[in-house]
Parts: C-alpha cells; structure tokens; sequence
C-alpha cells in the first residue's frame, strides 16, 4: 500500500526496542523501498550500545532523524 500511495514509512530506533542492526535487518526483511529508519541519537544508549555503531549499521537506511 505505501508503494502505491508514494510514501515511504521511517521506524524510530527507539528506546529499550532494539540495537540498530536488529533494525536494519527489520528493514530489509520490510522491504527498504518503502521502509526506512528514523535516527534518534539518544536511544542507543537505552540499549548499551554507542550511537556510532547504531549510525553503522542505519546510515544506509536513514530517512529522517530526531535529536532531543
């Protein structure tokens, strides 16, 4: 359905859900041409993991980002 209306979904690496590469790898199996990841820079922490390694494995699937 987001292929044919145009769009493009981008999912938060939020809080206590997962590292970034449990959601690059939840992207790829989604489809990245419709589903894309939404970079929050705090959140790696929530996970014990340093936002470097989180942008690592999310730079080539990052369509928005959120900096609080």
């Amino acid at each position: 359905m987001a292929l044919e209306l145009g769009i493009k979904l981008a999912v938060e690496n939020h809080a206590g859900d997962m590292q970034g590469w449990e959601l690059a790898m939840l992207i790829e199996k989604a489809g990245p041409d419709y589903v894309g990841a939404c970079i929050d820079t705090g959140n790696p922490l929530s996970v014990v993991e340093d936002p470097a390694v989180t942008l690592k494995h999310l730079a080539p699937y990052v369509d928005s980002s959120y900096f609080l």
